[in-house]
C-alpha cells in the first residue's frame, strides 16, 4: 500500500470511492490492457449513453479508474515507463474517440451531416498532437488536439432546416 503514500491523486481516488481497488481485480493491476481493451469500454458508455450529463461522468468515473489503475502500475514497479505512457496515450484515445462518437451521434440529427463542397458527407477527423500524437503522454501532460474536415465542411441545408425549429 505504498502506492497510497506517493499518490495523493490514489489516496484521494480510493477514499472517494472505497470500492475502487476490490474492483481492480489483481491480474488489472499486475498486466497492461490488451490493445483496444480501454476503448471497448469507453465505446461501450458512448453507445449505451444518450444524456450528455450521463455520458460525461461515465468517463469521469472511467479516467479516474484507469489513471488509478495505471498509476498504481507505474508507482508499483510493475510497469516500465513505455508501457506507462503508452497506456495513457491509449487511455486518451479512447476518451477522445469515445467523446467524438457521442457527439457526432448527438448533433447530426440537430444540425445535418458535414458535407464537402461537392456534396460528399464527412467525418470530423481528430489528430493528436505533441505528446499524445507521439503516444508519450504522462499523467501532467495537456493533450493538444486538431480538428478537421478533408475539405471545408458544412452541413446538409435540408437537414438543418427540418432539424431546427422555427
Amino acid at each position: 500500500m505504498s502506492v497510497l503514500r506517493y499518490s495523493g491523486f490514489v489516496a484521494e481516488s480510493c477514499a472517494r470511492d472505497p470500492a475502487l481497488l476490490d474492483s481492480l481485480a489483481a491480474d488489472e493491476l499486475n498486466r497492461p490492457r490488451a490493445a483496444g481493451e480501454v476503448q471497448e469500454l469507453a465505446t461501450a458508455l458512448a453507445d449505451s449513453l444518450t444524456d450528455e450529463a450521463e455520458f460525461m461522468d461515465g468517463l469521469r468515473r472511467l479516467r479516474r479508474r484507469e489513471l488509478v489503475r495505471i498509476a498504481w502500475r507505474d508507482l508499483g514497479d510493475v510497469a516500465p515507463l513505455a508501457e506507462v505512457l503508452a497506456e495513457l496515450s491509449g487511455l486518451a484515445d479512447a476518451a477522445i474517440a469515445a467523446s467524438l462518437a457521442f457527439a457526432t451521434r448527438s448533433l447530426k440529427p440537430r444540425y445535418g451531416t458535414p458535407r464537402s463542397e461537392s456534396g460528399e458527407a464527412q467525418e470530423l477527423v481528430v489528430l493528436g498532437m505533441g505528446k499524445l500524437g507521439g503516444r508519450e503522454l504522462n499523467f501532467s501532460s495537456d493533450v493538444d488536439l486538431l480538428f478537421v474536415y478533408e475539405s471545408p465542411a458544412a452541413v446538409d441545408p435540408l437537414e438543418h432546416n427540418h432539424a431546427v425549429a422555427r
